[in-house]
């Protein structure tokens, strides 16, 4: 006999994902009021960039998207003055996406200013809530990247 298996009630969870997602548009908003105006997106790309130059390729498998939407989100940045296209060493046909000075500084300025929201979100919660939250949400992410393996990644 097969064991049934119970989902539980995720529509809880569903409702604070989508306020999340909302509280996302409403720091999108006030970025703009700072200046910080690039497409979505240009955190996340520039956060990975700090850490080294990538293939455009490498930008697409990030976000799980196709080659041709990595291209325009790069060509974008790059008429931003955030990245630039610079020669792969090991291939001198391709080019690796890096950041520039101005994609720092404009990196730095984005974390400080989300740090100043999500501090002032957090604050009266105890270290272990705190603790908690970041591996709830680790746990959570990986569950998601976990069950979406098989949705390909357009080519």
């Amino acid at each position: 006999m097969e064991a049934v298996v119970e989902h539980r009630d995720v529509t809880a969870l569903a409702r604070g994902l989508r306020r999340m997602l909302e509280s996302k548009r409403l720091i999108v908003r006030r970025m703009i009021g700072l200046g910080l105006t690039e497409p979505t997106g240009t955190g996340q790309l520039l956060t990975r960039l700090a850490d080294g130059p990538a293939r455009i390729g490498d930008v697409a498998q990030m976000f799980r998207c196709h080659m041709s939407v990595s291209s325009r989100l790069v060509a974008e940045l790059s008429e931003h003055g955030l990245v630039t296209r610079v020669a792969d060493p090991l291939d001198g046909r391709s080019h690796l996406v890096q950041i520039t000075d101005a994609g720092r500084d404009y990196l730095r300025r984005y974390n400080a200013e989300v740090g100043r929201l999500v501090d002032a979100a957090l604050a009266g919660w105890s270290d272990t809530d705190f603790e908690q939250l970041v591996s709830g949400l680790g746990r959570l992410n990986d569950g998601l990247e976990q069950a979406l393996e098989d949705v390909p990644v357009p080519v």
